[in-house]
């Protein structure tokens, strides 16, 4: 992954000062490409690309605004997926390391980091791009974002693609902040094998979830009934997990067990998924017009307006969540965040 992104950046000239305009470019490009609702269709290492060599000169003549900027960005943007934000603050590091201001860099790293393979995929990144040491500042960074992100759930998720969590531990000695995580990164440095600690129970009730022989999960599912979905969630369990461990096609009842797990937008985004199944319909449209879960959600304006032809079962509960988005808006408003800061006026 990282290598494919790095291909794509190209090594540009530091020059001593900028124009007064290319805070303003940089941030108006980043907005569209990542912040806009048409994000989505956003190849990362394309936006690596297209973006890494303003920043690294931004981060040698204006490093305090690029210190700001992209962490306002990985918080903000809507690209799924993995982000092209923690490679660009990367780039921005290694300059702002060659140029004396590496007091920045600690922060700059660490609050990129938003998901738990995002540390690894920096160590990886850095590695391929700039050497196999880490400066003290960008591990610290990494590091801060480590004790954050890796917890059971957090492995769970994310522990088994990429730079293992184990080999990120041993390369930038992430101080644990709990007994529990303690003992987590030791299991994670011995290769996350052997005997589970007690302390991790959601790791101990994961692996006893996949020991149950794959032909008995869809019955034991069923026996669950109503408390399926927190047996599961107890488990460190995802709804899409939940989708490979069944090892079968989702049906009614497999649905209606993970509908409490999913979030808005995964809601918005199965509703043919749903009507294909049969899944009784009236707690989630409940769901899609609650005030309190469109407050809650993640752009729902966004998910909402990408949905395509939906049934007819669900238009009023999807016109009502419409109407709430559109008139107490809580989604930055992508023209706007540009034009304030044309006048200087900058969201973070």
């Amino acid at each position: 992954m990282y290598e494919r992104a790095r291909a794509f950046v190209r090594p540009v000239a530091l020059p001593a000062h900028h124009g007064p305009d290319a805070t303003t470019s940089l941030f108006a490009d980043a907005v569209v490409e990542l912040v806009s609702e048409q994000a989505s269709s956003s190849d990362p290492a394309e936006l690596v690309r297209c973006l890494s060599g303003r920043v690294r000169s931004l981060a040698l003549s204006e490093p305090a605004w690029v210190a700001r900027f992209l962490p306002w960005l990985r918080m903000s943007s809507v690209v799924s997926g993995w982000s092209p934000v923690p490679l660009l603050a990367l780039e921005a590091a290694q300059v702002m390391l060659r140029s004396g201001r590496s007091s920045l860099v600690r922060a700059l790293v660490g609050a990129v980091l938003q998901r738990a393979d995002e540390p690894g995929l920096a160590v990886s990144y850095w590695r391929s791009s700039f050497g196999p040491v880490l400066p003290a500042p960008v591990r610290e960074g990494i590091a801060d974002a480590v004790v954050r992100l890796y917890d059971e759930r957090g492995y769970l998720s994310y522990g088994r693609a990429g730079l293992p969590f184990g080999a990120v531990l041993a390369a930038v000695e992430a101080p644990p902040r709990t007994v529990a995580q303690e003992d987590l990164f030791s299991y994670l440095l011995d290769g996350a094998t052997g005997s589970i600690p007690q302390t991790l129970a959601v790791l101990k009730a994961n692996a006893w979830l996949w020991g149950i022989p794959a032909e008995e999960r869809c019955e034991l599912l069923a026996d669950w009934g109503p408390s399926a979905s927190t047996i599961l969630t107890g488990a460190g369990m995802i709804w899409t997990s939940v989708r490979s461990w069944l090892s079968a096609p989702m049906d009614a009842f497999s649905w209606e067990a993970v509908v409490p797990m999913m979030e808005y937008a995964d809601l918005v985004a199965h509703l043919a998924d749903f009507d294909e199944a049969g899944v009784p319909g009236v707690g989630i449209a409940t769901r899609l017009a609650d005030p309190l879960e469109i407050a809650l959600a993640d752009r729902p304006r966004t998910a909402l307006l990408r949905l395509v032809n939906p049934s007819e079962r669900w238009l009023w509960s999807l016109r009502e969540a419409l109407s709430l988005c559109l008139t107490h808006p809580s989604e930055p408003e992508p023209l706007a965040l540009i034009e304030a800061a044309r006048n200087g006026q900058w969201p973070f």
